[in-house]
C-alpha cells in the first residue's frame, strides 16, 4: 500500500491557514460528527483513495477549505428562501 501523506501535507497552500506541525500539537481538537447517506461516504472514500489520503485527512482538508473560502466571501451561504405552494386537498 502506498504511504498515506499527512494532515499538514494536505492542508498545505491554504491561504491563511498554517498548520505547521508546532501549532497543531498545542491546539486542542474536538471532534465533529455528520451524517452521510451511502453514495456520499463511497465518493469521499473514493476520492480519498485518487488522492492517496485518508478520509479523515480529507474531511479536515474540505473544512479549512470551506472555511477559507468562507473568510473571503460569506455570500457563498446566502441562500434565497422558495416558497413551495401545495395543492390543496
Amino acid at each position: 500500500m502506498a504511504e498515506r501523506r499527512d494532515f499538514e501535507k494536505t492542508a498545505a497552500g491554504l491561504e491563511g491557514m498554517s498548520f505547521t506541525p508546532e501549532k497543531k500539537k498545542r491546539a486542542k481538537n474536538y471532534p465533529l460528527g455528520v451524517y452521510l447517506d451511502d453514495d456520499t461516504k463511497a465518493e469521499i472514500e473514493r476520492i480519498a483513495k485518487e488522492s492517496d489520503i485518508t478520509r479523515h485527512a480529507l474531511l479536515q482538508y474540505a473544512v479549512y477549505y470551506f472555511l477559507n473560502e468562507y473568510k473571503k466571501d460569506p455570500e457563498i451561504l446566502r441562500f434565497e428562501e422558495q416558497i413551495t405552494l401545495k395543492k390543496p386537498g
